[in-house]
């Protein structure tokens, strides 16, 4: 079973035959501003974003990190892996989806319309996230609950926030390898047939994000 997340609305979608035939690029965004447009950009940029970052964003991430980092203390990775317990799920369950809300209101965000319940892991263990648009899907799934994401193996790379991923027990998958992909499949039905010892499996059917003017 799995819970279906939307991340955004559809306004329109084309199919790849359709795509075939335009000059539609899901991977690239051009925007056409007006000046009325670009005049709202440049004002809230010296004043209101500077705000928002200094007294709202950069100290959310810094606690959201630092709690990350916290649960990760004195934590020794285990194969195959188990969910943290005790106080460290605590952490991860219920402080950091309050911080992940803290972060979304810095950035604009103030009011969210929940349609629906998330239903415990142990009803419904996957989340089905589509589509994928947008880097914030993942902090507006993370308000509800932190899951377990099937990642690419790549972002194990970044500065800081592969080392964080990792801390946040993911299911890295190397997208190149039919061996990895297969190990992740049975990595998902392991952590999906636990008994609601593991958190959600967050699964993003693309497989990477994209403008969701078209189907991937």
């Amino acid at each position: 079973l799995a819970h279906a997340v939307c991340s955004s609305s559809i306004s329109r979608a084309v199919t790849m035959r359709d795509w075939s035939r335009s000059s539609v690029d899901p991977f690239t965004l051009k925007l056409n501003l007006g000046f009325l447009q670009i005049a709202k950009v440049m004002f809230n940029s010296l004043w209101l974003f500077p705000l928002r970052l200094w007294f709202i964003i950069i100290p959310s991430l810094i606690v959201g990190f630092g709690i990350t980092f916290i649960i990760g203390s004195c934590y020794k990775p285990q194969q195959p892996a188990v969910p943290v317990m005790g106080w460290r799920r605590w952490l991860k369950c219920k402080v950091q989806p309050r911080v992940a809300r803290w972060f979304l209101f810095g950035m604009g965000y103030h009011w969210i319309v929940v349609k629906g319940k998330l239903h415990d892991p142990l009803e419904v263990p996957l989340l089905i996230a589509s589509p994928h648009s947008t880097v914030l899907d993942s902090f507006l799934i993370a308000i509800f609950t932190i899951p377990s994401v099937v990642a690419r193996a790549e972002n194990r790379r970044i500065p800081v926030i592969g080392s964080a991923m990792e801390i946040l027990q993911p299911i890295f998958v190397h997208r190149d390898e039919q061996g990895s992909r297969e190990s992740t499949v049975n990595e998902i039905r392991r952590r999906a047939g636990s008994g609601g010892q593991w958190p959600h499996v967050l699964v993003y059917p693309e497989g990477m994000d994209y403008m969701w003017m078209v189907v991937v």
